[in-house]
């Protein structure tokens, strides 16, 4: 297995993976539109990624194909909070078929290297709360919990 930098050369590779990352997490979100990743705006988005020198997005190959990728960028912090120095990880899928192999993590620390390299002294990730495999999987990775977010539907 080979991890890389994207390019927009990887547009559709990332893509495949995208409209999977979707289809898993409408189990966990409601109104979540999996058809997104496919419309006009969804792959603005994922070529936004691959091109925006502001996201760093990296991918994981096997055979040619891609099964896993992982993007993120810097934040600009408020100013009440201007010590912080802020990396996310805007959104990672690895195939399931290629799970369980580290590359997740490989991932992770790639892009951990690539954030302190570029300032950053703060990484956060925004999981679904009912996504406990990769809650779990950012844990095992050194992260903890930093912040709640709580909603109420209003019917």
């Amino acid at each position: 297995m080979k991890i890389r930098k994207a390019t927009i050369e990887d547009f559709e590779g990332v893509k495949r993976l995208f409209v999977l990352l979707f289809v898993q997490h409408s189990e966990y979100n409601y109104g979540l539109e999996t058809d997104w990743p496919g419309e006009s705006k969804g792959e603005e988005c994922i070529k936004n990624f691959l091109t925006n020198p502001k996201h760093y997005t990296l991918v994981c190959e096997e055979d040619n194909q891609i099964v896993g990728y992982l993007t993120g960028s810097l934040e600009e912090s408020p100013d009440y909070l201007r010590s912080l120095r802020i990396a996310e990880i805007n959104t990672t899928f690895i195939d399931e078929r290629f799970r369980n192999k580290k590359i997740g993590s490989e991932l992770t620390n790639r892009f951990t290297i690539w954030a302190k390299e570029n300032g950053a002294n703060t990484l956060i990730v925004d999981v679904l709360s009912e996504n406990s495999r990769g809650i779990n999987f950012y844990k095992l990775n050194g992260f903890n919990d930093y912040r709640v977010i709580i909603k109420k539907d209003l019917k």
